[in-house]
Parts: structure tokens; C-alpha cells; sequence
């Protein structure tokens, strides 16, 4: 009993420790504290052997699909979030230039865990068509470790936020997916601005933007790759 209480005030010790914005940036969905994360991310993020393939949908909207599709190979390709985890993290386009997400057969679909879909009304899929929004169709909670998981994640983009700010909001929405949530005082839950792209202008931070996610988005993304 002494050892376990010895380690667990070491640990504590550790994470009060922390320089206070690594320590918040490292935000799971839902927390209530430190210790009880409910994190939401694709599984296929914990796995070496498992592709982060991407498809990319622009049939709802007047985008075309290769340039589309080609911009955000070059926003996601070899930077950012690409190969963190020792390439747990590996994105990987399904389908080219030449496929939409709905073109592609069940067999390919079912092993594509990032979808973006752009929409001239999101409202159907986040509930306002003032926004965009990364949605987990098939969340499921794990009772015994505590956590949410989901096989794959649908990016609802509005057009006009692609054409205005394109690295920050792939690089945003696909931020939601490997396991980070929005922060700011305007947030859903509300919190102190931090430096990290899910902290921007949108939640009432003064960062704007951010075209890419911050040295601590990243070291909260790589962690979340070793974890449950």
C-alpha cells in the first residue's frame, strides 16, 4: 500500500509540474481530471501496421475533386501530424484524384478511417451550417479502460472555409479525429486560450488561424498514439 502511494505522489508531483500550457494542451474529450481521460481518436492510430487512409468527397459542393484532393495531400503529406508515433500516424489517400468517398466500394470504404466531405450546408451533419466539424459515426465506449475509440472519423467541411483558410481547417478538424477537442472561452467547454490550433479565433482566442497545429498539439497527438 506505502508503494502505491509513494507512486502515486510521484506521479502527481510530475504532472503539477509541467509547464501549465503543456499540461492543458494535453486535453482528452470529456475529462474530468488528469487521470480519467475519455479519449476520442481512431483506433488505427495506436497501430503501426494500420494506414490512416483519407478520401476526400466534393459532390456536394460546386470544389473540384482533384484540386481539391491534391491540396490537402500536401497540407497532411510528410509534415505536422504525419509519422508521429514512430509512423503509427501514416496518412495515405484511398482513391486518387479520380474517386469520391461515395465511389468507392463497401471493401475499399471500410478501411478508410479519415473522410473528408465537403458540403455547401453542414447543418445536417453538425447541427449549424455556420460551421464545419469532424463527426465519429461508430464511437464506442470501452467501460473497462475508460475510453471512447472509433474506427473512422467524416471531416463535414464548409467550402468557403477550405477556400479561405485550407491548412487551418483540414489541419483543425483532422485534429478532432486524433484525439483533441476545441478550448477557448467561447468553446463548448469553455477553457483558458492555450497555443494550439483547436484554441483559435473561432473559440475567442487572439492566435487567428493557426495554419498548422503547435509543437504542443503534436506532442498531445504523438502521446495519445502509445496510449489505450
Amino acid at each position: 500500500m506505502k508503494s502505491i502511494l509513494v507512486r502515486f505522489l510521484l506521479l502527481l508531483l510530475f504532472v503539477t509540474s509541467l509547464p501549465q500550457n503543456i499540461a492543458i494542451a494535453h486535453h482528452s474529450y470529456g475529462e474530468s481530471s488528469y487521470f480519467e481521460r475519455r479519449d476520442r481518436h481512431i483506433t488505427s492510430t495506436h497501430l503501426r501496421s494500420v494506414d490512416e487512409l483519407f478520401c476526400v468527397d466534393t459532390k456536394q459542393s460546386s470544389l473540384d475533386l482533384k484540386e481539391t484532393s491534391n491540396a490537402i495531400r500536401d497540407i497532411l503529406y510528410e509534415r505536422n501530424y504525419d509519422y508521429l508515433g514512430n509512423k503509427r500516424i501514416n496518412f495515405y489517400r484511398e482513391g486518387g484524384t479520380s474517386k469520391h468517398c461515395s465511389d468507392l466500394t463497401k471493401s475499399e470504404l471500410k478501411d478508410v478511417k479519415i473522410r473528408y466531405i465537403f458540403t455547401d450546408n453542414t447543418a445536417p451533419y453538425c447541427g449549424s451550417s455556420s460551421y464545419s466539424c469532424a463527426v465519429r459515426p461508430d464511437l464506442d465506449y470501452d467501460k473497462e479502460l475508460n475510453v471512447y475509440h472509433c474506427t473512422y472519423g467524416i471531416a463535414y467541411i464548409r467550402p468557403r472555409d477550405f477556400q479561405n483558410v485550407p491548412d487551418y481547417i483540414i489541419n483543425h478538424e483532422t485534429g478532432h479525429l486524433l484525439g483533441m477537442p476545441d478550448g477557448g472561452p467561447n468553446a463548448p467547454d469553455k477553457s483558458p486560450c492555450q497555443d494550439s490550433i483547436m484554441h483559435s479565433a473561432d473559440y475567442g482566442c487572439s492566435n487567428g488561424r493557426p495554419k498548422n497545429p503547435t509543437a504542443n498539439d503534436l506532442a498531445t497527438v504523438e502521446n495519445e498514439t502509445y496510449s489505450d
